[in-house]
């Protein structure tokens, strides 16, 4: 009778594998959906950077800030003209739309290193 024991918990090893298997093949595909996750205009805040040194949007297009960072971040119009927000914690984030067509560099107080650009065409 111990033999029976020891071949159903080899079976159910053996599913148990199976079913491992079958999560690492799904893994790909939820990772693949934690990378679209983030909106085409949405600018993420993350170890000191803006991880989207420049990006090119159209006139009208509202671009969104994520902070990501432990740290405290803002978004400052380098010029004036632009995006001014508060300070943000992470998982905070702030939203600006560019009405007009130019370039907007724009940095964070706190970290005047930390320096990017939105690039807006017609």
């Amino acid at each position: 009778m111990s033999k029976n024991y020891l071949k159903i918990f080899l079976a159910a090893t053996g599913i148990v594998l199976v079913a491992a298997g079958c999560r690492q093949q799904v893994s790909p595909a939820a990772s693949s959906v934690q990378q679209t996750e983030n909106e085409p205009n949405q600018i993420i805040i993350k170890d000191f950077n803006f991880q989207t040194p420049k990006l090119t949007v159209k006139k009208g297009t509202t671009v969104t800030w994520v902070n990501q960072d432990d740290a405290h971040h803002n978004v400052i119009a380098d010029n004036g003209v632009g995006p001014k927000s508060d300070l943000l914690a992470q998982g905070q984030s702030y939203s600006y739309t560019f009405n007009d067509v130019g370039s907007f560099s724009y940095h964070c107080d706190p970290h005047p290193y930390m320096k990017a650009t939105v690039e807006v065409t017609e």
